[in-house]
């Protein structure tokens, strides 16, 4: 048995023709909906991958970078104004550094390279031998250095830094825990013919590090170039 409700106002063929009629606008708005749907879940995809680059962006070229991709989310009508020239040529003109600087919650500088090109210069041309260095283990990622006085060692809370900056910057970054390397900058040398970045390691340790939503926030504020 199917119950259809009906219009007392109308009489049975009218309200047969009104049920067919809207099914007919139902049946053809099926083959409209279904591309919408797709072409949405692209965007609102685009926007959060979007969203997710410029909070790391770290300078005023950085987020230039970042336009021809909002341009591609954007309808022509809602596209915003290039910058003005001299701003585009201001930011170029700023000296690039390969890294950027985080300070960790004793107070001490960490350094996480930008690119594989930025990991070599970061850790063979940057970090002095007795620093701390910390990678995603077996995974590509960005080379993290702790910057440390001679004879010094490194804290618990800043190695947890540290290893939580290294995890945040691999593939891994959204599992809940990730493990990291960590030596000293004395122990990496470079890898022969391999790409930038590529190393290898000796008298390694490794950290389970937990993805603390506190920690995370903290270091992002922390955050000096």
């Amino acid at each position: 048995m199917v119950e259809v409700e009906l219009d007392p106002a109308l009489d049975p063929l009218e309200n047969m023709q009104k049920k067919f009629s809207k099914a007919k606008r139902l049946k053809g708005a099926k083959g409209i909906i279904g591309p919408r749907l797709a072409r949405a879940k692209r965007e609102l995809e685009g926007i959060q991958e979007l969203s997710l680059r410029v909070s790391m962006a770290d300078s005023e070229q950085a987020l230039s970078d970042l336009r021809p991709l909002l341009d591609t989310l954007l309808d022509p009508a809602q596209r915003l104004p290039r910058q003005a020239a001299t701003l585009r040529n201001k930011s170029k003109n700023k000296r690039r550094q390969p890294y950027r600087i985080y300070t960790s919650s004793a107070g001490l500088t960490i350094m996480v390279g930008k690119s594989g090109k930025d990991n070599h210069q970061l850790t063979f041309h940057v970090a002095k031998g007795y620093d701390m260095w910390f990678h995603a283990t077996g995974a590509a990622g960005a080379h993290v250095v702790v910057r440390l006085e001679r004879g010094k060692d490194i804290d618990e809370q800043t190695l947890l830094d540290a290893a939580t900056l290294a995890a945040m910057n691999c593939p891994s970054a959204k599992d809940p825990k990730v493990e990291v390397t960590y030596t000293k900058v004395k122990n990496v040398h470079p890898i022969k013919n391999a790409p930038p970045g590529k190393v290898s390691v000796s008298n390694v340790k490794t950290i389970l590090v937990r993805m603390e939503p506190d920690r995370i926030r903290r270091l992002k504020e922390s955050i000096l170039s």
